[in-house]
């Protein structure tokens, strides 16, 4: 009986590092993304990829 009640209390110790491991990186992320959603560089360009893909042939057109 002492084994198993042993046994118990090391996989509940396992079981709350596990849930606080689990937070740690939750709220790092959450953290990461919020400093990211702020980054300038990273937000949608307000033209269309296909008008600087015409201005390259252009480009090629006018050599």
């Amino acid at each position: 009986m002492k084994v198993w009640i042993s046994y118990m209390a090391d996989v509940m110790k396992l079981f709350i590092v596990f849930i606080i491991c689990i937070f740690v990186f939750y709220y790092g992320i959450v953290r990461l993304s919020e400093e990211y959603e702020a980054d300038e560089r990273l937000k949608a360009p307000e033209k269309e990829a296909e008008q600087v893909y015409q201005m390259e042939m252009e480009d090629k057109g006018a050599e």
